[in-house]
């Protein structure tokens, strides 16, 4: 029997990817043949999971902002539009792809742009365009209700004033450029962000986003999407070394109590936005103040900030305690199942895997939708305590990190929501209905 093949278009940034390859590795042991598009970087970790690699044309593709001391204000437009000019490239390349391997289904994700156009584009050239699923690895909005603008201003700095009006014009500009020039429908821009699709799958659990119940019958809260198989990398021997003095202690039923007060602290800022790099001085500044031995801090500050630190150490400006371990790129899972404490962006996919694990959570939100689930988990949920990067303090954070790990409620309110998501296999039940899709379409 000839095997349905499915074409994924993911953004690729590893927080959109990961639970992407876990479904996409899933897929062919289930007798699909699975083409997941990448960046050349990306390869071996595409073909780990079993899909066959295919390379984007943006080789020099990037999501990165300035830091939040440059530019304070949560405004994403500036990505959109150059997701905008990589499409013209894109979307003609993967037009004739998908013409020469006749998919039976595609697979994208909410943010990826040139993958939206394709689908429009293909609709209105083909005589058989490919059905298509969309996959949520964020909080969904909900236009006009969530997020609201009382809340974004609660909880970031909303873009405004001259410069920014500017920059929407010349957003609105260049997407009726784009839409004339492929000869599709125009939309606002902004609105890509609620691109109509039969099947929405979210990569969440039930029960995190506040207006769960406000989607319609199309979006399906499926649960966080992990997999041994592929999320679990080799380590750095020196790195492997420190970890294997903890025991694997998540996700745990009850309070573990650890022994001789050893703790593992695992700090990220994901892959987009770590070029805030005076959030992880005070991150480094509070474990100092703390002053514990007993305590392992991994600190992921990616590959451009480790060289950065490793200068700094040399000239003496900026020391760091023996039990402060910065790596450029972190075995997040491994961490995860042996730490107390997760200092995160709370990008959805990590904050995901910290209420999996059932890891309390200090939540330090940088842009997009990580304000949003910030204040979802810490403020509403109360699962940890969250913080304004423009407002971080040395002493504040300090004390917040001592009262999450004194303080055991913020560990038995998370550890319900680990059973929680433990009952819930996002991997599974999405392979079910994009299987149950494609042979509704036939």
């Amino acid at each position: 029997m000839e095997k349905k093949k499915i074409l994924m278009l993911i953004l690729p940034e590893i927080g959109h990817m990961n639970p992407m390859l876990c479904i996409a590795r899933d897929l062919v042991d289930n007798n699909y043949e699975v083409v997941f598009y990448g960046l050349s970087s990306q390869k071996e970790l595409i073909e780990q999971s079993g899909a066959h690699f295919k390379q984007y044309v943006y080789e020099n593709y990037s999501c990165r902002t300035n830091s939040l001391q440059k530019d304070p204000a949560n405004n994403m437009l500036g990505i959109l539009m150059s997701l905008i000019d990589l499409s013209y490239k894109e979307v003609p390349k993967l037009a004739q792809e998908i013409q020469n391997l006749q998919p039976d289904l595609i697979v994208f994700d909410n943010i990826s742009v040139p993958a939206k156009y394709l689908i429009k584009y293909l609709e209105k050239n083909s005589t058989k365009a490919p059905k298509y699923v969309q996959f949520f690895t964020l909080l969904p909005s909900i236009k006009n209700i969530y997020p609201s603008a009382e809340l974004l201003k609660q909880i970031c700095v909303v873009p405004s004033g001259f410069m920014f009006n500017i920059q929407r014009y010349w957003l609105n500009f260049k997407q009726r450029l784009i839409t004339s020039y492929f000869g599709i429908e125009y939309s606002d821009p902004l609105e890509l962000s609620t691109f109509p699709s039969d099947l929405n799958i979210v990569t969440i659990m039930p029960g995190i986003h506040p207006f769960e119940n406000s989607f319609n019958s199309s979006f399906r809260f499926v649960g966080c999407c992990l997999s041994d198989k592929v999320r679990k990398l080799n380590i750095e021997p020196k790195l492997k070394e420190q970890l294997d003095l903890f025991e694997v202690i998540n996700p745990r039923e009850n309070i573990h109590n650890e022994l001789n007060d050893k703790r593992l602290i695992y700090v990220s800022l994901g892959t987009v936005f770590y070029n805030n790099v005076f959030v992880f001085d005070t991150i480094i500044e509070a474990f100092k103040e703390i002053n514990n031995s007993n305590w392992i801090v991994v600190i992921s500050v990616g590959k451009e900030n480790t060289k950065l630190y490793e200068e700094r150490q040399k000239k003496g400006s900026f020391l760091i305690p023996e039990n402060i371990v910065l790596v450029s790129f972190a075995p997040q899972i491994y961490l995860l199942e042996r730490a107390s404490l997760f200092i995160t962006h709370c990008g959805m996919n990590s904050t995901s895997e910290a209420l999996h694990y059932g890891v309390p959570i200090i939540g330090i939100p940088i842009k997009a939708d990580q304000p949003r689930v910030a204040f979802r988990i810490c403020d509403e949920l109360n699962l940890g305590i969250r913080f304004n990067p423009l407002k971080l303090d040395v002493v504040k954070l300090r004390d917040a990190i001592l009262q999450v790990l004194t303080d055991k409620s913020y560990l038995y309110r998370i550890l319900e929501y680990s059973k929680q998501s433990r009952k819930h296999c996002g991997i599974k039940e999405s392979v079910y209905l994009i299987d149950d899709y494609i042979k509704s379409c036939n």
